[in-house]
C-alpha cells in the first residue's frame, strides 16, 4: 500500500459524527409527520377564512383530516431526505452534482404530494368528484411552489441534523491497556469447539447477536457483538471501517474512492468492503503505521 493510495483515500473525506448510527426510519418518519401537520395547521386558519368568504361553508372535521392526511403523505417522504443527505451531502468537491439531486429530489416528492393529496381529499371529502387531470394540473400550479419549498426546507433540516452528528471526531471503543490482545478466539459449533487463530481472519462482518469471522473462503460465526470483539483486537493488525465490519490491514491491496464521499476497499481474496466516511481517518492511520 503506497502513500499516495493512503492519501488518496482521505482526499474527499469530510469528518462525520461520533458513530455511525443505524437510522431510525419510524422516527424520521415521526419527524416529517409532525413537521408537515404544523406546515399544513399554519395555512388551515387562511384556508378557512378564503373559503368562508367565497360563500363555502368548511367543516372543522374536513379540516383536520385533510391535516393529518398531509401528515401521513410527508412523512413517507421524510426518511428519503434523511437518506439522501447522509448519501448525497452537499459538500465539495461534489457540492453542484448532489446539490442537484436534491433540487430534482424534492420537485418530485413535492408532485408527489400535491397529486396523492388531490386524490385523497376528492375520495374522502367529495365522494362525488373524481380526480382529473384539469384538476391535478390546477392543483400543481397553486401549490407546487409551496410544497417544494417546504420539502427542502425539510431536506436543510435533514442536512443540519447530518451536519451536527458530524460534528466529533469518531469514538474507538474503550481499551484496557492492561488487556492483551486476542491470539485465539474459540468457535463452539453443534457441541464442538475449534480454535481459529486470529492472523488468519481476513475480517470480520456483524450479524445480529453474532459475528462472522471471514478465514479465506470459509465464515465462521462467534457469539459476539462486534464493538466487544473490536476492544480485544490488535489496533495495531484491525481497523473498524463500517458499523459492521472490520478489516484486517494486511490485507487490503487497494482503495477505491467513492462519489457519495465513501471508499471501497479490495482485500487479497478479491473482496470489496465499504468504508464509511467517518473512520476513513482511523484507516488512514492504520495503513500508515503498516511497516
Amino acid at each position: 500500500m503506497t502513500m499516495a493510495a493512503i492519501q488518496d483515500l482521505t482526499a474527499e473525506a469530510a469528518p462525520e459524527g461520533p458513530r455511525e448510527r443505524a437510522p431510525s426510519r419510524l422516527g424520521e418518519a415521526a419527524f416529517g409527520f409532525v413537521y408537515w401537520v404544523l406546515i399544513v395547521g399554519a395555512l388551515a386558519p387562511g384556508n378557512w377564512v378564503n373559503a368562508v368568504g367565497m360563500g363555502a361553508t368548511p367543516h372543522l372535521a374536513h379540516e383536520v383530516l385533510r391535516v393529518a392526511a398531509a401528515g401521513l403523505l410527508g412523512s413517507a417522504t421524510a426518511p428519503i431526505f434523511f437518506e439522501l443527505s447522509r448519501r448525497f451531502p452537499i459538500a465539495a468537491p461534489h457540492r453542484w452534482r448532489n446539490g442537484s439531486i436534491h433540487l430534482v429530489a424534492a420537485g418530485l416528492a413535492a408532485s408527489i404530494l400535491i397529486i396523492a393529496g388531490h386524490v385523497l381529499a376528492l375520495w374522502f371529502l367529495e365522494p362525488a368528484h373524481k380526480p382529473s387531470l384539469a384538476g391535478w394540473r390546477d392543483d400543481l400550479a397553486a401549490n407546487e411552489l409551496l410544497v417544494f419549498a417546504g420539502v427542502m426546507a425539510l431536506s436543510g433540516l435533514a442536512h443540519l441534523r447530518q451536519s451536527r452528528l458530524s460534528a466529533a471526531p469518531p469514538l474507538q471503543p474503550p481499551r484496557d491497556p492492561g488487556l492483551v490482545p486476542l491470539k485465539v478466539i474459540e468457535i463452539k459449533e453443534k457441541g464442538r469447539s475449534q480454535m481459529v487463530s486470529v492472523a488468519e481472519i481476513d475480517w470480520i462482518e456483524a450479524q445480529g447477536n453474532y459475528v462472522a469471522l471471514h478465514v479465506g473462503k470459509r465464515a465462521l460465526l462467534l457469539r459476539e457483538t462486534l464493538t466487544r470483539l473490536e476492544s480485544r483486537l490488535d489496533p495495531a493488525r484491525f481497523v473498524r471501517i463500517h458499523r459492521r465490519d472490520i478489516v484486517a490491514l494486511d490485507r487490503i491491496t487497494g482503495i477505491e474512492s467513492a462519489a457519495n464521499g465513501d471508499a471501497m476497499v479490495h482485500l487479497k481474496d478479491k473482496t470489496a468492503l465499504r468504508v464509511s466516511r467517518i473512520y476513513r481517518q482511523a484507516l488512514k492511520r492504520g495503513l500508515a503505521a503498516l511497516p
